[in-house]
């Protein structure tokens, strides 16, 4: 049979095998050791003994070694074991009891945060986030304090700053870049405190400054809106090109005129003012279609005539046509003593006499143009003498209109 000590909190202390080779009582040696002062128990598992239900009187005692105080099965029932022998070691002092602390072993967590890499306690250098590794260490106590690290490990942060500007861009690191630029570094502290290096990529986009040349006849308007009419090199105008830059255009602008004017030089020449250009005469009473061959810078009625007459000047690129004179020729004779109608005095300064007007036949109007055939005073009446007070020095033609044709008698205000 297997013979066991167990404590008062059930704890096996002690066992023994004892063979039981007889029936009826014996006495057996367990030799079983109990450490120290407390309540025990002795006892095994189907140990088929003899046991007492009637006349039992618990405590029984030893007095100063040892108190049988109960049984398993009861109060009313005494198992097992008579005549007890206890024997204490004859070397040990009287029990003394003593109250004892026990200190437990200590647990603790070292939470750790670190940026690429952390040497623990242990030595060890992690690189990865870890929350298995563990190390012991004495407490105050002297026990065991084991410590388990939660370490969490931030990696440093790489990144580009993608910038675009126009001519110049001041970056985080205070400088001041005039040209494009991707080499550029700074420094900073991400959220987990790590180092975040930050490398520029940088465009610098010019401004751009052009010059719209052109050239226009008389007048042209340009993209600012304004309608130029003179030649002009200083208007600008801004926009942004493509890159969101300033874009600044300046005009080149010349202006070309043509002299237009037309002289009449007398009542059979007219010539355009203007010289060293290209011409051509018009017929202006036939839809200004043009004279043929009448290329140069003067028109003249070879004999008798009448036309309204202009010219079309080109000249640098540019064409414009004139107002229209009437060249009226019948009879231009400045001999006065084979003329039929003369004017008197001639120069004069306020009075214009007409001699010989009975010799026309019905006379219709008379009027005045000046040298370059611009009408310049129209008579409501048939008179012989004329006020010319109010017309400015120069050549004048006397117009005097009748049944078969015009005459026109040249004078001269001075």
């Amino acid at each position: 049979n297997l013979y066991s000590t167990v404590d008062g909190g059930g704890l096996i202390i002690d066992q023994v095998t004892v063979n039981i080779t007889s029936t009826g009582p014996q006495r057996i040696t367990l030799n079983l050791t109990v450490p120290s002062a407390g309540t025990f128990s002795i006892g095994g598992v189907n140990m088929d003994l003899y046991r007492n239900n009637g006349g039992v009187n618990y405590p029984y005692s030893l007095p100063s070694i040892v108190d049988i105080i109960s049984s398993s099965a009861g109060p009313n029932y005494y198992y097992y074991y008579y005549d007890w022998e206890i024997h204490t070691s004859p070397c040990l002092s009287p029990f003394t009891p003593v109250v004892a602390n026990v200190n437990p072993s200590s647990f603790g967590t070292d939470v750790q945060s670190a940026c690429g890499s952390y040497t623990w306690i242990d030595g060890n250098t992690y690189t990865s986030s870890n929350g298995n590794a563990t190390y012991t260490l004495q407490n105050a106590n002297g026990c065991d304090s084991i410590v388990t690290l939660d370490l969490t490990i931030y990696n440093p942060s790489i990144v580009t700053d993608v910038q675009s500007a126009c001519n110049s861009y001041t970056w985080i690191d205070g400088n001041t870049y005039t040209s494009s630029n991707n080499t550029a570094t700074h420094i900073l502290q991400n959220v987990n405190g790590c180092d975040s290096t930050v490398t520029l990529n940088l465009t610098i986009n010019g401004t751009v400054s052009s010059t719209d040349t052109q050239t226009a006849c008389e007048s042209y308007t340009w993209i600012d809106g304004n309608t130029y009419t003179q030649s002009n090199n200083t208007a600008s105008m801004t926009f942004q090109n493509q890159n969101g830059c300033d874009s600044t255009v300046t005009l080149d602008l010349t202006i070309n005129t043509v002299n237009n004017t037309i002289l009449q030089l007398d009542p059979s020449t007219a010539q355009a003012e203007a010289s060293n250009a290209n011409y051509q005469w018009l017929d202006c009473e036939n839809g200004f279609v043009e004279f043929a061959g009448e290329t140069s810078q003067t028109f003249q009625c070879q004999g008798a005539c009448y036309f309204e007459v202009a010219v079309l000047v080109t000249e640098n690129g540019c064409s414009d046509t004139s107002e229209c004179v009437i060249l009226n020729v019948l009879d231009l004779n400045d001999d006065t003593t084979q003329e039929s109608v003369t004017v008197y005095p001639n120069p004069t300064d306020n009075t214009l006499n007409i001699k010989g007007l009975h010799t026309l036949t019905e006379i219709r109007a008379l009027d005045v143009t000046d040298y370059n055939g611009r009408l310049v005073k129209s008579l409501d009446q048939i008179i012989t003498t004329i006020d010319v007070n109010n017309l400015a020095d120069g050549i004048y033609f006397l117009n005097i209109h009748h049944k078969e044709g015009m005459e026109i008698k040249k004078f001269i205000i001075e």
